[in-house]
């Protein structure tokens, strides 16, 4: 089953049926999405953002996003489908034509059908802690281990720290303290979706 949310109401009811009851085989779960125009034509952010807030197994999820009046189309999807097509050359083979001649749930269904061929050989990574279908906090035991690691990395640090502390060169004796900006890693964490696949195309 598909999740078809037509906000610029560009599908007829036969269409959005036929669309949402596309059979798929991958296990990628597929979100369409049509919308009249995107703010400053920022497709790319647009998409990665709708999969975060649509998508219900974020792991494994695909979203579609038609533009209507900015004659565009963008896919986003989760990291783990991330190399296995090129987003333009499949909406410039399966999705423009159909789009152009004014037939876009058809166009939908087209680009679906192909993505799944894509990704039906895509080893997907399990869901991290689900209940019911919705991620959920992790259990008790493992926040209390990771928060004894932290205080024996802690108690190590400060036992390492004593041992040099004879040492008069106080910079030395101070330097397992010192905030080096080329050590942060707080750039790994990117939070715009620069791990999903994915990529768009004009029409």
């Amino acid at each position: 089953m598909i999740r078809v949310i037509d906000d610029a109401t560009v599908l007829e009811a036969a269409g959005r049926t036929a669309l949402a009851a596309t059979t798929t085989t991958s296990g990628a779960e597929f979100i369409v999405m049509t919308v009249r125009a995107v703010a400053r034509r920022a497709f790319r952010q647009h998409a990665v953002s709708m999969r975060r807030q649509l998508s219900q197994e974020y792991h494994r999820s695909v979203v579609i996003v038609l533009a209507v009046d900015d004659r565009h189309i963008e896919i986003a999807t989760a990291a783990c489908f991330a190399e296995r097509f090129d987003a333009q050359a499949l909406l410039t083979t399966y999705a423009v034509p159909l789009l152009r001649a004014d037939r876009p749930g058809e166009a939908l269904a087209a680009v679906i059908t192909a993505l799944d061929r894509h990704l039906v050989h895509v080893a997907i990574p399990p869901p991290p802690f689900v209940l019911s279908g919705r991620a959920a906090n992790p259990p008790a035991w493992l926040v209390w281990l990771i928060i004894a690691a932290i205080l024996a990395a802690f108690a190590m640090h400060v036992v390492n720290g004593s041992s040099r502390s004879g040492s008069s060169d106080a910079s030395s004796s101070d330097s397992g303290w010192s905030s080096d900006s080329g050590s942060d890693s707080g750039g790994s964490s990117d939070s715009g979706g620069s791990s999903d696949g994915g990529g768009g195309a004009d029409y």
